[in-house]
């Protein structure tokens, strides 16, 4: 059926030595090993069966389930965690209240998650809330050559200094983001890298191809041994030091920085980072302590009203702060620059693969992202690649969106064609055209006070009613 399109496709990128476009949505890397012979019988069965069926945002689909999964697993189900699968293992999408409907239907509008989100959302920014985050894709680089390496990796330069955090992409020969690593340095040629879970076998091939120019350079995939709990609020710290005897002030463990501690006992790499805007800390475990460290913070957390919550609360929290995605708003097709990550960018006295192409496409040649609060009309929420409009006409395209429920506004990131003026927009979701305006600064915490723990409580502004 997709013969002719697909062929065209492999031909370009023979001839070109790169696809035309993203390639994600049909790369193999997709699947990883967990993808067994019984695994891809099951699904190609559901996806025959699924062929003409209607396609909503964020279904999930059950053929195939479970292949990975932490020991966490069913005290997160009497939680009451709805399941969603991520590159096989198996996560917490958000949790249902006792007796509340886990299976609400599926559609293009609001959907019948949305007050149990509301809720994961105003009780982390209000208190503390726990994340399972151990999909993540997880390596350990080391050796002689480590650091030259990491300093070639991509467009931002490793953190200097042992146990600090930085962001780095790594580009594509044609300037585009290939990937995106959060990388800790542990020591003169040590790093921990992580990044999407999506992008486990895609990573693992990258840094293995780019390193292999760097001879003592050992890269370990860890993803399957290490599991990660986020703990976020301005609560966290207070459930923290109930268990855990390091000093956890912002004195002695700031923002973006790592350390290795002790939290009920178990050996913890804590990395002060948050994709939810939120203060707090992502703890690294091996994945066989995993369930005993979920055990010991839901207990510890009852005194501060911890909430469990799930992808769906974090990818609306980091939409409020204008976070990027992976897969979604970082794609092959646009670069660093586009895509208003120019603080992410170092040019200068480096080099590194797609820098010449990526500064090429500046200026008239370019486009731009940016972040928009988009009309809500009770019914309709953006997701991904709504038309942007101006004046009649398409200018850009929606690359993923949601409600803030800390904020109220409904935002979005969207890439705008060059030399388009932010001025005049609407999103056309569903047949209707829904004003738009840029936002200039993230509508939750621009400043980053609460992350950096010099704001523990939530002004009033940030919790409408």
């Amino acid at each position: 059926m997709e013969g002719g399109g697909a062929g065209r496709f492999l031909a370009d990128w023979i001839v070109d030595g790169s696809p035309p476009m993203d390639a994600l949505a049909i790369d193999p890397r997709r699947f990883g090993n967990y993808a067994d012979r019984d695994y891809r019988i099951d699904k190609a069965v559901e996806g025959f069966g699924l062929q003409f069926g209607i396609h909503y945002p964020n279904e999930e689909r059950e053929a195939g389930r479970p292949r990975r999964t932490t020991p966490a697993l069913e005290l997160q189900r009497s939680q009451g965690a709805v399941l969603g699968a991520a590159y096989g293992w198996e996560r917490p999408n958000w949790f249902a209240a006792k007796g509340a409907d886990h299976d609400p239907p599926l559609t293009f509008r609001k959907p019948g998650w949305f007050d149990a989100v509301r809720g994961d959302c105003r009780d982390v920014q209000a208190s503390v809330g726990a994340i399972d985050l151990s999909a993540f894709s997880k390596f350990e680089i080391g050796g002689p050559g480590a650091s030259a390496f990491m300093a070639s990796l991509g467009a931002n330069r490793p953190p200097e200094r042992h146990g600090r955090i930085g962001l780095i992409h790594a580009l594509t020969a044609k300037g585009g983001v290939a990937s995106e690593f959060t990388v800790t340095r542990l020591g003169d040629d040590g790093f921990y890298l992580t990044s999407a879970a999506l992008a486990e076998r895609h990573d693992e091939g990258l840094l293995r191809s780019r390193a292999a120019a760097f001879p003592g350079v050992t890269i370990d995939n860890v993803t399957e041994r290490r599991g990660v709990l986020g703990v976020m609020g301005p609560r966290a710290r207070d459930l923290l030091q109930k268990i855990c005897e390091a000093d956890l002030s912002n004195a002695a463990f700031p923002w973006l920085s790592a350390q290795i501690i002790r939290v009920a006992g178990i050996k913890t790499a804590a990395l002060r980072v948050s994709y939810a805007g939120e203060f707090g800390w992502e703890l690294h475990v091996q994945l066989a302590q995993f369930g005993k460290l979920y055990e010991a913070i839901t207990k510890a957390g009852a005194q501060f009203d911890l909430r469990p919550f799930g992808i769906y609360a974090l990818n609306a929290m980091r939409l409020e702060k204008g976070y990027r995605a992976w897969g979604a708003d970082l794609t092959t097709e646009r670069t660093p620059l586009e895509a208003g990550l120019g603080a992410l960018v170092k040019t200068d006295n480096r080099m590194f693969v797609g820098r010449e192409a990526m500064l090429e496409r500046v200026g008239e040649n370019a486009w731009s992202m940016l972040l928009l609060e988009i009309d809500d009309d009770g019914e309709r929420l953006p997701f991904y690649a709504h038309a942007v409009m101006q004046a009649g006409r398409p200018v850009g395209i929606v690359s993923s969106g949601s409600h803030g429920f800390r904020t109220g506004k409904t935002v979005a990131l969207a890439y705008l064609r060059p030399g388009v003026a932010a001025e005049g927009l609407t999103v056309s979701i569903l047949g209707r055209e829904l004003t738009a305006r840029e936002l200039k600064k993230a509508p939750y915490d621009p400043d980053n006070l609460r992350l950096r723990g010099l704001q523990a409580d939530a002004p009033a502004a940030f919790m409408p009613a």
